[in-house]
C-alpha cells in the first residue's frame, strides 16, 4: 500500500519522459514514486512480436545528437544495444506513382548544391512548372513573418502550392496523420521558421550548412523496447519505485503537500510531474486549477491507425533497398505511408517473408478488419505488393500525438504561466515531438526540481 508514504516526487506517466525525469531524480537522492496506468511501461513504444519476428507497434527510431538524452543512454546502456538502420532511403507517392526521394530534401529545404538539384530535378516529384516555381524562392520574401504561421503557408509562399503538396505535406503531416494547414511552423520546425522570419533564402541557407548539427538513427537488438527495459532496470536499481496498472483519478493540493488519488491508494509528495498526455493532465488537475485544466485540454493530438503485416517475398512487387514510403493527404488513399521494417531493421530480416509497417488514416467506427483490408488493398493498388498478407495485427492509436497548431508557444506560455508551485510538466504535448525530445523534456523537468531544492537549501 502507498498510503502511509511520503515522496520526495510522484511521476505521473511511464514514457520515456517520465523515466528519464525519475531516472535524474533519484540519481541525485530524491526519493521518487512512478505510477503508470497501463500494465508495461513505455509509453508510445510499443514494441511486439508476429510470427516470431520483432516490430513496432509506435515509433522505430530513435534520433541522437541531442546531448542530455545520449548522456541517459550512456548512463543505463542502452547505447551498448545501438543498430543502426540498413537503408534510409525512401519514396514518395506524387503525382500517381512511388518516387524516389531525394537524400538532400530530408529537412524539407530543396539545397542548390548541383548534384543535389539534379537528383531533384530527375526524381520526377513537381511537374516543370513545379520546378520552376521553387527556383525563385530566393526572391520571396515573407513580410511581417512577426508571428506564427502554419507550415503550408510558410512552404507555399516559399516554393509554391505543388511543392508543398507533393512534398511537405507528406513529409511533415505524413505519419502524424496531422494537417499541414493547422501545424505551427514556429513550434515543429523552429529552425525553419527562424531563417524565414529573418527574411533569409532557406535554400541559400541550409544549402551551406550552418549551425547543422549530427544526428544519427538508431534502434537496439530488440527494437525500441529496448531502451524501455534498460531505463526501467536503471531506475529500479537507483531506488525509483514503480508501479503500473494503476490509474490516477485527481491531484489535489493541500497546504502546501500534494494529494494523488488512484484507483486504489492516496499517495502525498511535496512535488508532482505529470508526464501524462495534456487530455490525461487537464483531467487530473481540474479541481487544482480550472484555467489550467482547459489550456490543457487545448492542446490537441493526432489519431492514426497501425497495421503491421508479414507477407511472403513473392508476394512484395516493390523491390529496392527503401526504408519506406510516404503518401500525401489528398492522395485518394487511407495510407499515410509504410516502413519495410525487414529492409530497414535487421532484427526484423526473415529468410522467405517481409514485414510492412502501414499507417492508416483512422475511420471511426471501423474495426481492425476493415483497416487489415484496407491496408491490404492499398498495398497493392500503388504497386507495393501483388497479393494480401499471411497476418496482420493492428494497433488503433486514438489521441495518439500532440500537434503542435499555430499559436502553440504562446499557449505553453499561458500554461507555464499558471501552473502551481511544485507541479512540473513534461513530454510530447510541450516541446519537442519523438523519443529522444521527450526525455529531454523530462530530465529538464527534473533539472528544475533540482535547482529548486537547492534554492531553499
Amino acid at each position: 500500500m502507498l498510503n502511509d508514504q511520503q515522496y520526495d516526487i510522484v511521476i505521473l506517466g511511464g514514457g520515456i519522459s517520465g523515466m528519464a525525469s525519475a531516472i535524474k531524480l533519484a540519481e541525485s537522492g530524491k526519493k521518487v514514486l512512478l505510477l503508470e496506468s497501463q500494465n508495461e511501461l513505455g509509453g508510445k513504444i510499443k514494441t511486439s512480436n508476429i510470427m516470431g519476428v520483432i516490430t513496432e507497434e509506435g515509433p522505430d527510431e530513435l534520433i541522437t545528437g541531442y546531448q542530455k538524452f545520449d548522456e541517459l543512454s550512456k548512463l543505463t546502456g542502452v547505447v551498448d544495444n545501438f543498430i543502426y538502420p540498413e537503408t534510409l532511403k525512401f519514396l514518395i507517392y506524387s503525382r500517381n506513382k512511388l518516387r524516389k526521394f531525394p537524400e538532400s530534401l530530408v529537412t524539407g529545404i530543396p539545397s542548390l548544391n548541383l548534384k543535389d538539384l539534379y537528383n531533384f530535378v530527375t526524381s520526377g516529384l513537381l511537374s516543370v512548372q513545379g520546378y520552376m516555381r521553387t527556383v525563385f524562392e530566393p526572391f520571396v520574401k515573407l513580410n511581417n513573418l512577426s508571428e506564427d504561421v502554419n507550415i503550408k503557408f510558410l512552404f507555399e509562399k516559399k516554393f509554391g502550392s505543388e511543392f508543398a503538396k507533393n512534398v511537405i505535406d507528406p513529409l511533415f503531416g505524413g505519419i502524424m496523420g496531422a494537417d499541414i494547414s493547422i501545424i505551427s511552423s514556429k513550434s515543429y520546425i523552429p529552425y525553419i521558421y527562424k531563417v524565414a522570419k529573418d527574411g533569409k533564402s532557406l535554400s541559400l541557407y541550409f544549402t551551406k550548412r550552418h549551425d547543422q548539427k549530427h544526428y544519427n538513427i538508431v534502434s537496439t537488438r530488440n527494437g525500441l523496447g529496448g531502451i524501455v527495459k534498460n531505463f526501467e532496470k536503471y531506475a529500479e536499481a537507483k531506488g525509483v519505485r514503480i508501479i503500473t496498472g494503476h490509474t490516477a483519478i485527481s491531484v489535489n493540493n493541500e497546504h502546501g503537500t500534494w494529494r494523488i488519488l488512484t484507483d486504489t491508494n492516496n499517495i502525498k509528495c511535496s512535488k508532482v510531474v505529470l508526464t501524462v498526455p495534456a487530455h490525461s493532465a487537464a483531467k487530473l488537475v481540474n479541481d487544482v486549477d480550472k484555467r489550467l485544466s482547459y489550456l490543457l485540454s487545448s492542446i490537441k493530438y493526432s489519431d492514426i491507425v497501425v497495421v503491421n503485416s508479414i507477407y511472403k517475398k513473392s508476394d512484395i512487387k516493390l523491390q529496392g533497398a527503401f526504408s519506406g514510403f510516404l503518401m500525401p493527404s489528398d492522395s485518394g488513399f487511407k495510407l499515410r505511408g509504410s516502413t519495410f521494417m525487414s529492409r530497414k531493421w535487421n532484427y526484423a530480416k526473415m529468410d522467405n517473408y517481409e514485414l510492412l509497417r502501414s499507417f492508416i488514416s483512422i475511420d471511426y467506427g471501423k474495426d481492425e478488419e476493415f483497416y487489415i483490408q484496407k491496408a491490404a488493398e492499398e498495398l497493392i493498388q500503388i504497386g507495393v505488393a501483388n497479393n494480401y498478407p499471411v497476418k496482420s495485427v493492428v494497433r488503433i492509436w486514438n489521441l495518439a500525438m500532440p500537434i503542435y497548431m499555430v499559436g502553440h508557444g504562446e499557449l505553453i506560455q499561458k500554461i507555464n504561466d499558471t501552473i502551481p508551485p511544485n507541479m512540473y510538466l513534461a513530454g510530447a504535448p510541450y516541446k519537442g515531438i519523438g523519443i529522444a525530445s521527450s526525455g529531454v523534456s523530462g530530465i529538464e523537468a527534473a533539472e528544475r526540481i533540482l535547482s529548486n531544492y537547492s534554492n531553499y537549501q
